[in-house]
């Protein structure tokens, strides 16, 4: 009947190595598919020409196999004579390339190469069984069969056995859980010397993360055990449970920022959860997985959770290494770790070295803690630490949270074999990649240092008088190991431009002076009211603020009488001012004659001094903090905004920090003034005059240089142009004056 069309025995002699093969027939009217089997096709297994065997056991007729095509009805006999060499039928089966759903009398199979593609898809494009074997049956029979459905728990067991077969395989491991692993480091860096310990520092990064959920009414570990415990990256099951199982509800309380971690350490939300997320502990430097660093969360992320997840990853290490260890909320895990430790199980216990462990805040995560956090766990301020981010955790959970829709679903033993194969294959192509990605690194660390290197020979020359004081100070500060007393003092530390107001108050609160002056002060500088939201509108703080300025006026009645002698001769005793403008007359606002005795109390104009000289020194703190905020917000929005609705919401970000740092410069104003008015009393202050242009960074003015020499050479390009006598008239460029260069005919 044409070209392609062959009778049923060539049909079945062709397809004898062939058996999966999808084959219609003619039936009259048009193509109907039809199964090998129903041909007369029979496969022979443990023959590798499939010829038929002598002392065949014959099985079943409707043998089940799922192939990538679909799922497929065969008629298989097994081997029994000498060339099977004694094999048994699963063996036979495997040797086929079909994966037996049973070792006793197994009825259906999958082959490999499904069990291989299955593998892959899920891994690279998080596919779950389910999609994968609808897909399969909508091949199959694209009407919507379900005569295979029930073959859906085998595909979920055979799926569950092979990714142990392949973790075992990567491992080395073959069916032997008892192999031997080697030990983890190299002979010999011990004798490192201190220049060169970073070489040898082991990265750390721990942080949990809700992506691994797992509901309660799915099954329990009894009914669901890993096939895998603590084969792996998760912690062994039985010691871990039982640990927990002694932890009450966490006590720490956050002295830092809100920091979610702690908040929902007894959070209320985990009702429905057997766990509601697991920890993790990776390598910040290769970002890989650390065997047995992953824990399941009960209840949030508690301490002892984390304090058995790290102690047992550390345990594959020589506690002896160098280690760097980071944690979004270092800042309060690092308390009373010592006494934590102690309490941990033997197994996993560990003496921490506070000389070999150095604690860091990742990079990101450290912007929303306090500037006391940026000063001790800062990276920046950490030798050995690089240009490391130690965020690389966060691209693990990045790559895995698809998973967590079909994982939240699964027992608790298959959630975690999933995810260890999973990890499996992200360490995988770290190690792959990792030739590629530190050929980059290093070629962008060459050239980097150049720069920086010039950039630092450069401020060494000009600094070339203090250079040498500050490098002692990093290299006291870096060099500090633990094992002696004072801790250097951190030179990264920002510094105070001198008293705080807050010092101030205290300073004149307890001086031994006399009573009336002690209350002056007090009443002055504690006299404010308290702010509620009924007290927003306009007229009511105006209000509040006319009954301030009349407390204000007793006050001076007492201790101040020039002040209202000369508010008797202002203009605003016959028409009285606004109260946001009312003149308040405090001692900078009088003259020498007006503060002596008896017309003003002995002292107060060196108390207000005082005052001046903490709100200068403040104000000018405020300002250097604001302006460091507004460059992270530039920042951002330079990276992160791509949109007009992004572009505009971060510009008003940016605005208002910029409102923020005028509104503080315009007190530093304020308060200069008034203490340059006191200088006769308190001698010259030296607060300098702060200009609207030193409202800015150190690089703002290098990048406005760049941006406008960036400027400057696009419109050059763009104006250049040919004149009618053929000469080419360009914009000048910085520093020049207009030309015009003659062209050529």
């Amino acid at each position: 009947m044409g070209e392609g069309m062959f009778c049923r025995q060539c049909i079945v002699d062709g397809h004898r190595l062939r058996p999966l093969c999808r084959i219609e027939a003619w039936n009259g009217a048009f193509f109907e598919r039809r199964e090998l089997r129903q041909l007369g096709l029979r496969v022979q297994l443990g023959h590798v020409d499939n010829q038929p065997c002598p002392r065949a056991y014959r099985g079943r007729d409707k043998f089940v196999v799922i192939a990538e095509n679909g799922f497929h009805h065969i008629a298989v006999d097994f081997c029994q004579c000498r060339l099977s060499q004694g094999r048994q039928r699963w063996e036979q089966l495997l040797l086929y390339g079909w994966y037996p759903s049973t070792p006793d009398n197994p009825k259906s199979a999958v082959t490999i190469a499904t069990l291989k593609l299955f593998h892959a898809v899920s891994l690279q494009g998080k596919t779950m069984v389910y999609h994968f074997f609808n897909a399969l049956a909508k091949i199959t029979d694209n009407a919507g069969s379900q005569a295979f459905k029930k073959r859906y728990q085998l595909v979920l067991r055979l799926v569950r056995q092979w990714r142990n077969l392949r973790a075992l395989k990567r491992g080395g491991m073959g069916n032997d859980p008892d192999r031997a692993t080697a030990e983890t480091g190299e002979d010999g860096w011990k004798d490192v010397s201190p220049e060169k310990r970073q070489v040898e520092l082991l990265f750390f990064i721990s942080r949990l993360s809700d992506q691994a959920k797992l509901l309660t009414t799915v099954s329990s570990w009894p009914a669901d055990p890993s096939i895998q415990d603590g084969w792996a990256y998760f912690v062994k099951s039985a010691p871990y449970t039982k640990f927990v199982e002694t932890l009450g509800e966490q006590k720490e309380m956050s002295t830092c920022t809100g920091l979610a971690a702690l908040d929902y350490a007894n959070t209320k939300y985990s009702q429905g959860y057997a766990t509601t997320g697991c920890g993790m502990i990776t390598c910040g430097r290769h970002e890989v997985v650390a065997k047995n660093g992953v824990g399941d969360l009960q209840a949030g992320e508690k301490y002892g959770n984390m304090d058995y997840i790290i102690a047992s990853a550390w345990c594959h290490f020589c506690t002896l290494l160098f280690f760097l260890l980071s944690y979004d909320i270092m800042c309060q895990w690092h308390k009373s770790l010592r006494e934590r430790l102690k309490k941990l199980p033997s197994a996993v216990r560990l003496l921490l070295a506070n000389y070999f462990v150095k604690f860091v805040i990742p990079k990101l995560h450290i912007l929303g803690h306090l500037l006391k956090c940026w000063e001790n766990f800062s990276l920046l301020y950490t030798l050995g630490a690089g240009q490391a981010d130690m965020e690389g955790i966060e691209r693990i959970w990045s790559s895995s949270g698809l998973m967590g829709a079909s994982t939240r679903e699964m027992g608790p033993g298959s959630q975690q074999d999933t995810l260890d194969d999973f990890w499996h294959y992200w360490n995988w192509n770290k190690v792959v990649g990792m030739g590629a990605m530190l050929r980059t690194r290093f070629l962008k660390a060459r050239k980097e240092l150049a720069t920086q290197q010039s950039a630092l020979d450069v401020f060494s020359q000009e600094q070339k008088a203090d250079a040498p004081a500050w490098k002692k100070a990093v290299d006291d500060f870096e060099g500090f190991d633990g094992r002696t007393s004072p801790r250097p003092p951190n030179p990264y530390e920002l510094p105070n431009s001198g008293v705080t107001l807050h010092e101030i108050e205290l300073d004149l609160l307890h001086e031994e002076h006399d009573r009336q002056q002690r209350q002056l002060i007090a009443d002055l500088l504690s006299n404010k009211s308290p702010t509620t939201k009924e007290l927003s509108d306009f007229v009511t703080r105006r209000t509040r603020i006319s009954r301030q300025i009349k407390k204000l006026r007793l006050l001076q009645r007492k201790y101040s009488p020039g002040a209202l002698q000369r508010l008797a001769t202002h203009p605003s005793s016959v028409e009285p001012a606004e109260a946001e403008r009312a003149p308040l007359f405090l001692p900078s606002a009088l003259s020498s004659a007006e503060c002596s005795p008896p017309l003003v109390v002995p002292g107060l104009p060196q108390a207000e001094a005082q005052l001046r000289d903490a709100q200068c020194s403040e104000s000018l703190d405020q300002i250097r903090h604001g302006l460091i905020i507004k460059k992270r917000l530039q920042t951002y929005k330079t990276l992160n905004s791509c949109r007009q609705h992004q572009n505009t919401r971060s510009r008003s970000l940016v605005d208002s920090q910029q409102h923020k740092v005028e509104l503080v410069a315009g007190t530093y104003r304020q308060a200069r003034a008034a203490r340059i008015a006191l200088a006769y009393v308190a001698g010259d202050s030296g607060w300098r005059v702060l200009e609207k242009a030193d409202l800015r960074l150190p690089e703002d003015e290098e990048e406005a240089k760049r941006r406008k020499q960036h400027a400057m050479k696009g419109k050059r390009q763009e104006a250049t142009k040919v004149n009618e006598v053929r000469e080419v008239q360009g914009v000048p460029g910085m520093g020049e004056k207009n030309r015009v260069t003659p062209g050529f005919g």
